[in-house]
């Protein structure tokens, strides 16, 4: 016991003998508690800071993966809008484009052109003309209808075009064929081509599915050149 006394004033004197010693200890008894609450901070920090980077980081990602080709829009051939380029300002009854030509620019949902896109035109609707008025409300398929098919029943020519590189399909041999003359409602139509396979003969042919239609008003002249029998 008396060695470990003198061991123990020894030490004492040592530590109070050199006032770095014990300062350190202090040091690092009474900033302990400090340094752990710094540490907690820093954690929570980083932790938040997390929170905000991934969500960026994840968005960037899929930008880039789509524009890196992970998705291409030029791919999506759907016809989901067609515009009216042009129209003529009225059609003559037995007459190609005698005062101009239909062009509808095809466009995907991404607004970029669709290529080699069938569109056709179809008169949906005709007012006729007083003259002619005995041609409206005949009945469909009546023997009526088969005897004034040739004058009251629109019949067009030319009315299938196909999209160009620019995504614009023109109709420069369109004429209305039969018909009265009046005012008509014509009905442009895009389709989505596909495949259709023969489930007995296994033989693929080509499926048009109507996907977007623009309807165009437009008188539909009479041509004096044309006898009507």
């Amino acid at each position: 016991r008396a060695e470990q006394q003198i061991i123990a004033l020894a030490t004492e004197k040592t530590a109070f003998g050199n006032p770095r010693k014990p300062l350190s200890r202090v040091d690092r008894a009474s900033t302990g508690p400090v340094d752990l609450v710094t540490d907690r901070q820093k954690y929570e920090g980083l932790g938040m800071l997390a929170l905000i980077i991934m969500p960026v980081l994840l968005v960037n990602v899929v930008i880039v993966t789509n524009l890196a080709g992970g998705f291409n829009h030029w791919d999506d051939l759907e016809p989901h809008i067609m515009s009216v380029l042009s129209q003529p300002p009225s059609i003559v009854l037995g007459v190609r484009n005698a005062t101009g030509a239909f062009g509808f620019l095809v466009n995907n949902k991404y607004y970029l052109p669709l290529v080699n896109t069938r569109v056709t035109v179809e008169a949906v609707a005709v007012i006729p003309e007083h003259e002619f008025s005995f041609c409206a409300g005949i009945i469909s398929g009546s023997l009526l209808d088969e005897r004034l098919a040739g004058v009251c029943k629109p019949s067009l020519m030319g009315a299938l075009g196909v999209t160009d590189d620019n995504g614009i399909a023109s109709f420069p041999d369109l004429a209305i064929i039969s018909g009265p003359p009046g005012a008509y409602t014509f009905n442009a139509t895009a389709y989505l081509e596909g495949d259709d396979i023969n489930p007995i003969t296994n033989v693929r042919s080509a499926s048009y599915i109507p996907m977007w239609s623009t309807i165009v008003h437009m008188p539909v002249l009479r041509n004096y050149l044309l006898e009507i029998s």
